[in-house]
């Protein structure tokens, strides 16, 4: 009847039976999945695995559609004392995808719960389900003629929930979705469920208006975390332009990075920008080009010499840099005369910009009509599939995984730890894939290591290289912001200051909201008092919870 491999810690083949026969009587026996065929599509996407423990493999996978389903699906983990790992749409790839942490956990997918429950355009803001994805907000925006657009990272399959639970981005001004978030329910480990803000109010007319209500401020709470379940939440929307201007900067030298991200970066924190610049290298505009046999077939990283003759011919500077501008045209040309002068003595950088005017009754610009490209759609909140071509740079069946620290503002921190980076990855045959995320007060350091799946001895070295480049970040004072499940303890130790007290904080927080350890044990390293037991060698510890030991 059931997974023929992997159960529950502490389950048995019997109890777990008749854990699915009531899982199938409260959501439908469609909902409830443990065929092995079944959970396939459940596994890391990417596999970094180097031992089987870690091979994040669940026991079923069941999908409610309502809160009331979520409600039914906590209370059973309890009953049975399960561990559930939730995840929006499971599109998190680089990252872990949809697979748990601990092996055996029932995975709790919320793709049913996809209604958007309110677009508002003139208060600009949604109110969706964890379902939603990038896609489906923007297409509703488009059928109703709403003057709004959605923010969209790089991949518009994703969850709305989940990309900014997990501190995404996209690339619209409201691109840093964490800070545009607004409301959150979550129904807690205890069943209850919980608004936040002013969603605390029966009746509330502003929950989308005002992000912290009266109080402590809990949202973020609930941000990589496995305190509760997110069933709904607010997003800020960006109002339609009369114009649109896609803006590209190249530099030609290694060590230009220094000057790019400092001048930049004053022009943000000045407010000349509107959204955030993306920096990226070669390599990056390589891999969106093709496979990299086109360029290179040797082993180990592609030398310098073929990366200079590739990005010459292709008319790409050293470090590449895009970001966009909105409003009226006279607007827009005022900020970029000024961008323009910010650069004008910088030796061997070139500034082109493509600009896009409304040109119809309403006088506002329609997102699909710029073009779908690198240099425009996803600025003005057009979701699309184009940078999923990337993961096939090493091999058809490719994969990455995203080394994603957080490091200053500052060109020359940037340019140096670029370089520990990027000697790391040659050092283990992969080449620096750079897409730097410059904000006004930091940046995020994301590469992405991409490896051939097929390949054991890439992805063997894949997870090698994470583990020496993450040492290496802590060192220069930096951590990630988030990374894949089977780094969570490693990046979670890092954050050590006075004896690890944030660590011990939140678990006296998990223990109080989730004294069962219920919900997404391990999560960001949060584990809750029973499997801190056995981590720590307590008898019990059972042959099928294989968990990392921590770093106590």
């Amino acid at each position: 009847m059931a997974n023929s491999t992997v159960l529950p810690p502490d389950v048995t083949r019997e109890k777990f039976q008749d854990l699915i026969q009531e899982f199938q009587r409260c959501l439908g026996d469609l909902n409830v999945l443990f065929q092995d065929n079944d959970l396939l599509a459940y596994c890391d996407p990417f596999p970094i695995a180097t031992t089987e423990s870690q091979s994040n493999l669940c026991s079923a996978v069941v999908l409610p559609s309502t809160v009331s389903d979520v409600q039914s699906v906590i209370a059973l983990a309890k009953k049975y004392s399960v561990p559930l790992w939730t995840f929006s749409r499971g599109k998190n790839n680089g990252y872990g995808g949809p697979s748990c942490l601990v092996q055996g956990s029932i995975l709790v997918d919320l793709s049913r719960m996809n209604k958007i429950l309110e677009v508002n355009d003139k208060a600009c803001y949604a109110l969706v389900e964890p379902g939603v994805s990038f896609f489906d907000l923007f297409n509703y925006c488009k059928e109703r003629n709403l003057n709004v657009y959605p923010s969209v990272p790089s991949l518009g399959w994703g969850s709305i929930v989940g990309n900014t639970l997990d501190r995404g981005w996209g690339y619209t001004p409201l691109g840093e979705h964490v800070t545009a978030q607004c409301g959150l329910e979550v129904v807690l480990a205890s069943g209850e469920v919980m608004r936040t803000g002013m969603g605390a109010v029966t009746g509330s007319t502003t929950w989308q208006c005002y992000k912290h209500g009266f109080g402590p401020s809990v949202d973020s709470l609930f941000f990589q975390s496995n305190f509760g379940i997110v069933t709904k939440l607010g997003i800020w929307v960006y109002p339609k332009q009369q114009g649109f201007m896609s803006c590209d900067i190249s530099v030609d030298c290694e060590d230009d990075l220094v000057p790019l991200v400092d001048r930049l970066g004053h022009l943000y924190r000045s407010e000349v920008l509107q959204n955030h610049p993306v920096i990226g290298n070669p390599i990056r505009a390589m891999a969106a080009s093709g496979p990299r046999k086109n360029v290179y077939e040797g082993s180990g990283s592609i030398p310098e010499p073929v990366v200079d003759a590739w990005r010459k011919k292709n008319g790409k500077g050293y470090w590449n840099a895009r970001f966009a501008l909105y409003g009226k045209q006279e607007m827009m040309q005022c900020r970029w005369k000024t961008i323009k002068a910010a650069f004008a003595d910088l030796s061997g950088c070139k500034l082109t910009e493509q600009t896009y005017l409304a040109d119809n009754p309403s006088g506002l610009l329609e997102a699909d009509s710029v073009p779908v490209s690198e240099s425009g759609g996803t600025q003005i909140g057009l979701p699309n599939m184009l940078r999923l071509q990337t993961v096939a740079f090493r091999g058809e069946n490719g994969g990455h995984i995203s080394f994603s620290p957080v490091v200053p503002p500052d060109g020359k921190a940037s340019l140096e730890f670029y370089l520990v980076g990027k000697k790391i990855l040659a050092n283990h045959g992969f080449d620096f894939h750079a897409g730097f995320h410059l904000y006004p007060h930091h940046m995020n350091h994301l590469n992405l290591i991409v490896f051939d799946n097929s390949s054991a001895e890439q992805r063997k070295a894949a997870h090698a290289c994470f583990l020496e480049l993450l040492a290496s970040a802590k060192k220069y004072g930096y951590s990630e912001y988030r990374t894949h499940v089977n780094f969570m303890d490693d990046v979670a130790h890092q954050f050590d200051f006075n004896n690890h007290i944030h660590r011990r904080f939140v678990e006296r927080l998990k223990d109080t909201l989730d004294p069962d350890g219920i919900l997404a044990p391990g999560k960001s390293g949060v584990w809750p008092s029973r499997y801190r037991e056995a981590k720590q060698g307590s008898p019990k510890i059972q042959q099928n919870l294989p968990i990392p030991q921590a770093k106590l």
